[in-house]
């Protein structure tokens, strides 16, 4: 089975074609090619396929909005929760799909990688992993860097070990779980150090497990839409709520065009969060015909009041030449100043920004930083880019 899967209309094929090589090149094996081996139907070849995909990319134009095999494949792929949709044309996705952020590669050629393809790998490597010849490579140079250690450490003069006792470093935490260990077993000759965290492990592994379990249950739980509580007054606030009642359809059914109704209204008392929602509807054409410029106004106009999603929105904008002309320069200053105010995507993105020399000199170190400092705020795009590192 391969990697990744590319849904796709027959006449997009030409552009399957260009991201399945620039994906394979990474070292990720894909299906996208739909000959039918000898033997076997189309319908058993896709399906086989389709189902043992753990990443479905997904190429929305023209074409393929129109076509039920294209929407039924994006279906399934939803439902499992791999799904990577692409926007190649400047379309809305079909109703179902638009509420799932898409990486717009409408002016992406196949040859210099834009901002939103790199992180669109970058997704990609968070969703399935690193590709196999990636991490081959890992677990080489770490088994080498572990020889040299271990070759380093026979060089050296023997050290006497340190007990919990004498080390006046230990965490005084460390030291009392220690001895209540020791107090109840006292024909221990020695106690590890390691056994409180083999506890503490166990114990959060238990957590994860349960957390899981309650994600999947409320999941899979009916929701049944209850009536959108009324505004009954002049509460920008109130009103950013509303919208986002009907964005995201929370007791409410999904409805883009009344949530550009109500951010609408709160952008008009003020709301910044409004401003940016409104943007976006207006950058994805989502309730509105899609509108780049009208997306970079509200945006300027909430990052002038300090928004960090506003300043790496807009960010992006000029990262992808997106209703203004392409300038990764400007993009990297308003990703700084995202960054500033805590921005963990505007963090991840400046370490694309180095890690690839956009706009910037390429600086590896410098790439490091901002991923590490979009790692420690929970960013798996992230993450995954620490680990690529070193093996660049």
């Amino acid at each position: 089975m391969s990697h990744i899967f590319i849904s796709y209309a027959r006449e997009d094929q030409p552009w399957a074609e260009m991201l399945a090589q620039t994906l394979e090149g990474r070292g990720w094996s894909t299906f996208w090619d739909r000959t039918i081996p000898i033997g076997k139907t189309w319908r058993e070849t896709i399906g086989s396929e389709l189902d043992g995909a753990r990443c479905v990319i997904v190429l929305w134009s023209k074409t393929s909005i129109e076509s039920g095999w294209v929407q039924e494949e994006a279906d399934d792929a939803k439902r499992r929760g791999v799904l990577v949709p692409i926007l190649i044309d400047n379309i809305q996705p079909p109703i179902g799909f638009r509420s799932i952020q898409a990486a717009h590669l409408e002016n992406w050629d196949g040859t210099e990688p834009t901002q939103a393809f790199r992180r669109l790998i970058a997704d990609v490597a968070a969703l399935i992993g690193l590709p196999p010849k990636e991490v081959e490579k890992a677990r080489r140079e770490a088994a080498e860097e572990a020889k040299e250690s271990e070759e380093k450490k026979k060089r050296e003069p023997p050290s006497a070990p340190l007990s919990l006792q004498a080390s006046p470093s230990a965490m005084p935490e460390l030291r009392e779980q220690v001895e209540h260990v020791s107090s109840e077993q006292p024909n221990t000759a020695a106690v590890s150090t390691a056994v409180p965290w083999r506890i503490i492990a166990g114990s959060a592994i238990i957590l994860v497990a349960i957390a899981m379990v309650v994600a999947v249950w409320r999941a899979r739980a009916p929701v049944t839409p209850q009536p959108v509580p009324p505004v009954t007054s002049q509460d920008a606030s109130a009103m950013k709520d509303q919208g986002d009642r009907y964005y995201f359809g929370v007791n409410a059914s999904k409805d883009n065009a009344k949530a550009r109704e109500w951010y609408e209204k709160a952008a008009d008392m003020g709301s910044v969060e409004a401003m940016v929602s409104l943007g976006v509807l207006y950058a994805n054409g989502q309730g509105v015909a899609q509108d780049f410029a009208k997306a970079r106004e509200l945006y300027e106009k909430a990052a002038d009041k300090g928004s960090a999603d506003a300043m790496y929105n807009l960010g992006n904008l000029y990262d992808d030449g997106r209703g203004v002309a392409q300038d990764s320069a400007k993009a990297r200053e308003l990703y700084e100043k995202a960054a500033d105010k805590g921005s963990a995507e505007a963090m991840f993105t400046l370490g694309l920004h180095y890690d690839y020399g956009q706009g910037v000199a390429q600086d590896f170190a410098k790439a490091r930083e901002w991923y590490q400092k979009a790692a420690d705020k929970g960013d798996a795009s992230a993450k995954v880019r620490l680990q690529q590192l070193p093996i660049r």
